[in-house]
């Protein structure tokens, strides 16, 4: 069984290890080890993405071998057979149903405002 866990922003990943830098109204969260922040020199942020209608600086990003992967908020993070960390998209079909089955998902649901 695979582990997976749901993100919708920066921290959400418990192998993201994220502190708070600074100290009162310029106090703000470290970027994720996992799911990084998302910057596009070519994309603005105040963009609405198309998957998931979440503007840009709300997304993360997956560093990997061959470039990365966008991560849209409500994407399912989960490291594949080769132990790297990949997200799927909510929507995305699924091609093999045992796949899905053998997924856990260890986040069910995610306060956004929680942290």
């Amino acid at each position: 069984m695979m582990e997976a866990y749901i993100w919708y922003k920066n921290g959400d990943h418990p192998e993201d290890n994220c502190t708070f830098i600074g100290e009162g109204e310029n106090k703000f969260l470290s970027e994720g080890k996992v799911v990084r922040y998302f910057r596009d020199p070519g994309i603005p942020g105040d963009e609405l993405c198309s998957r998931c209608d979440f503007f840009f600086t709300m997304h993360g990003w997956i560093d990997k071998p061959c470039g990365g992967q966008m991560v849209c908020p409500g994407d399912i993070i989960i490291k594949n057979a080769a132990g790297e960390w990949e997200a799927y998209h909510k929507d995305r079909e699924y091609n093999n149903k045992r796949q899905m089955e053998s997924v856990k998902v260890c986040q069910d649901t995610i306060n956004i405002d929680s942290k």
